[in-house]
């Protein structure tokens, strides 16, 4: 497998270093493990760390995940696909399968519950497997402008309105950080990456697995969005980053106040009444969620 390189590729190679550097998702000797689908992003994201990875002092594992969803053939080709593409890295490669349909039934989840409990299960363990400290995942600026509207649908707080961050702590318990380098690119992007150094990517999976809600936002209100601001991804790319660091001041604020003010017991956890009445609400209403997390 022969890959191009072409000023198009270049460019982006280097708003992705940007983005890592600026953002600190990387530092020099860090193990990563690379989560590939076989889908344009995950691809792309492959393609542009390998070639980043002398300059930024990384060593990367590639890791793929087979759903049990599609068929034998398709599942086959798909990994037939990312295999030649880690080789032609010259990139080690864990692969891993679960039945996620038949997880699904037994647990009453949904299929993409049980597909991501599974997925983030497998990569846990690759990551302990080849001591990687972060686990790199393809979500793309169009992934986060679909995450943060999705937020403002169900009413989300300033929480959910800071979208996914560019490294952030493991969802489910202890685990590797997670990382997303490809924030900086869109979808259309990424495509046209994997175009110009001539791979032809497989479906993506994982979009079999969308909810119907982010389908419609996917295909339906981003698209009228659109109309009204072709830009309008970047645009809710910039309120995730404006709220994400008025979130990271609040929770600041609030381990400041909850080291002066908590007093934890097994039982219960109890602050100074006249104390906690001067604090502004957003702070009460941070310390109040603390102190039930302590309890729970």
């Amino acid at each position: 497998m022969r890959l191009r390189s072409t000023p198009f590729t270049r460019r982006i190679e280097r708003r992705v270093l940007e983005f890592i550097r600026s953002r600190h998702l990387l530092t020099v000797g860090e193990r990563a493990l690379l989560a590939v689908s076989g889908g344009p992003d995950s691809s792309a994201l492959l393609v542009i760390l390998s070639r980043l990875r002398e300059e930024l002092g990384v060593q990367i594992t590639v890791a793929h995940f087979d759903h049990m969803l599609r068929s034998r053939k398709e599942a086959a080709a798909d990994l037939a696909y990312v295999r030649g593409l880690a080789a032609a890295l010259e990139l080690p490669l864990a692969c891993g399968r679960g039945d996620v349909a038949g997880r699904a039934r037994r647990e009453g989840q949904s299929v993409e519950t049980a597909a991501r409990a599974l997925r983030y299960g497998f990569l846990k363990r690759e990551a302990k497997a080849h001591a990687a400290s972060v686990v790199m995942l393809g979500h793309t600026l169009d992934d986060q402008a679909e995450s943060v509207l999705l937020h403002i649908i169900r009413g989300s707080g300033l929480d959910g309105l800071a979208g996914m961050r560019p490294r952030s702590p493991w969802p489910f318990g202890r685990g590797p950080d997670v990382a997303r380098p490809l924030l900086a690119l869109g979808r259309e992007e990424t495509e046209r990456y994997c175009r110009d150094v001539q791979l032809q990517p497989k479906q993506d999976p994982t979009n079999e697995l969308l909810i119907a809600t982010r389908n419609r936002v996917r295909h339906e209100v981003l698209p009228a969005l659109r109309a009204l601001n072709p830009r309008v991804g970047e645009a809710l790319a910039r309120l995730a980053e404006a709220a994400a660091s008025d979130v990271d001041y609040l929770r600041d604020a609030t381990e400041e106040k909850w080291r002066r003010l908590a007093k934890v017991t097994r039982d219960e956890v109890s602050f100074p009444r006249r104390a906690l009445s001067a604090l502004p609400p957003a702070l009460v209403a941070r310390l109040v969620r603390r102190a039930v997390a302590e309890l729970l």
